[in-house]
C-alpha cells in the first residue's frame, strides 16, 4: 500500500535524503521533500514523478516557518505514514579542534540537529495521529553521537554533541508512544557514505537508503526492540 512520506534536508544528490525521496518513489509511495533553498536536483525528479512528488520549503531551525510549512503539507495530504528527520549542518570550523572552534556557533548547530528535529516532529502531530497505520519517524542520527562507542578525541564538537542530543530526544520520545502505540520513534545510524564527492567512504548512499526504507516498515510496531540501529537493523550503543 502507497504512503505518504516526509523526508526533511533533501535537496542535493548525492546526500542520503535525496535518496530516500528516490526510493520511496520508486516504491510508488507519495512523497513530501523538504528544502531551505531552490534544489535543481528535487526539479528533475518533480519533472518525471510529477504530483506522486512536492517540494516544501522549510527551514526547521524556525518554529514559524516549520508551522507554516505544517499547513501547506496539510493541504496536500491526509496524514505522514513515514518522517524521517534528515536535515543536518554544520560550521565552517568542521571539524575544528577546542582550539579552533567557534564555540558560539554551536548553539546553531544544536538548534537545527537536535531541536528541529523535535521541532518538525512536534509541528506534524497531527498528520502522524490521523494515519490509519501506526506512524514512524526515523531520525537520522550518527555513530558519532554514540556516547558509549566514542573513539575520537577533541574534533567534530559540533557534530558529534548535536547527534548526542539528537539520540536523547529520540529517546524521550521513544517512550512517550512505546505504550499507547500511535506511533514509533527511532534513530538509525546510516553509515559512512559517499555523500560528498570525492570520498573515500564505504556506502553508497542510493543503496543504504534502500537498506533504511526497508528496516523502517519493520520497526514501524516494535516497540520494544532496539531504538538507536544501525542502517542493516543491529542495535548500537548509546
Amino acid at each position: 500500500m502507497a504512503q505518504n512520506v516526509m523526508i526533511t534536508g533533501a535537496g542535493t544528490a548525492p546526500g542520503l535524503g535525496y535518496n530516500f525521496v528516490r526510493r520511496y518513489l520508486e516504491n510508488g509511495d507519495r512523497v513530501i521533500a523538504t528544502i531551505r533553498r531552490p534544489s535543481p536536483d528535487l526539479d528533475a525528479l518533480l519533472e518525471q514523478y510529477g504530483d506522486q512528488l512536492s517540494v516544501v520549503t522549510m527551514d526547521i531551525a524556525d518554529t514559524a516557518s516549520v508551522e507554516k510549512a505544517e499547513k501547506e503539507i496539510e493541504a496536500l495530504v491526509p496524514c505522514i505514514d513515514v518522517l524521517i528527520n534528515n536535515a543536518v549542518m554544520t560550521t565552517k570550523y568542521y571539524p575544528a579542534t577546542i582550539e579552533e572552534a567557534d564555540l558560539d556557533q554551536i548553539a546553531e548547530v544544536f538548534n537545527v540537529t537536535a531541536v528541529g528535529a523535535l521541532r518538525v516532529t512536534k509541528a506534524f502531530f497531527p498528520l502522524l495521529y490521523a494515519s490509519k497505520m501506526p506512524a514512524i519517524v526515523a531520525n537520522i542520527t550518527s555513530e558519532a553521537g554514540s556516547m558509549g562507542a566514542c573513539f575520537r578525541s577533541d574534533t567534530m564538537y559540533e557534530y558529534c554533541m548535536s547527534k548526542a542530543a539528537l539520540n536523547m530526544g529520540t529517546l524521550l520520545l521513544h517512550n512517550k508512544y512505546k505504550e499507547d502505540h500511535r506511533m514509533n520513534v527511532i534513530c538509525i545510524q546510516p553509515g559512512w557514505m559517499r555523500t560528498h564527492l570525492p570520498s573515500p567512504a564505504p556506502c553508497d548512499p542510493y543503496d543504504n537508503a534502500e537498506m533504511m526504507r526497508l528496516l523502517i516498515e519493520k520497526k514501524r510496531t516494535d516497540y520494544d526492540g532496539p531504538v538507536f540501529v544501525t542502517y542493516e537493523g543491529e542495535e548500537y550503543p548509546w
